[in-house]
């Protein structure tokens, strides 16, 4: 990162995922990318992510597993006199990794509970209809940083 003074901690990366609730996951496949917003759950820098049981997000998967994930906010415009000193404050994650399609009702279960333990701290219960109509995608990070300017 070419300006060092804005870095996060791992903690501070760690705090600030826990506190969001939207990513945008990066995909490509034959030199075409595509990125798209989704909620999440995060757990042990893994990502939990559920979609539907076909799109697009899953044909590109099945072709390319390599992802990129990232996560801004605390989005703050800082006005000035002159353009040149209109600024923004924000804080960003940026992680890259590998995506899997979870298959077993097991491991769906586990992710569903991370992605909705991002949202509440009930325990909840899904019925076999609702679980037999989701797919969710595990991402396990191999690298991520963070920037701050506030």
């Amino acid at each position: 990162m070419r300006r060092k003074e804005k870095t996060m901690t791992t903690e501070a990366i760690e705090a600030f995922i826990k506190n969001e609730n939207i990513l945008r996951l990066a995909l490509s496949v034959d030199n075409m990318p595509y990125i798209v917003p989704l909620n999440y759950g995060y757990k042990d820098k893994t990502f939990y992510i559920h979609c539907a049981l076909e799109g697009k997000k899953l044909d590109m998967l099945e072709k390319n597993k390599k992802v990129c994930v990232e996560i801004d906010g605390s989005h703050q415009l800082v006005t000035g006199d002159e353009a040149c000193k209109y600024t923004m404050k924000f804080t960003s994650v940026i992680g890259f990794g590998t995506a899997e399609i979870l298959s077993s009702p097991i491991d769906v279960k586990e992710g569903l509970d991370i992605l909705m333990a991002q949202f509440s701290d009930m325990p909840f219960t899904y019925n076999e209809k609702a679980m037999a109509k989701v797919k969710v995608i595990k991402v396990t990070i191999d690298e991520m940083t963070g920037k701050s300017s506030q």
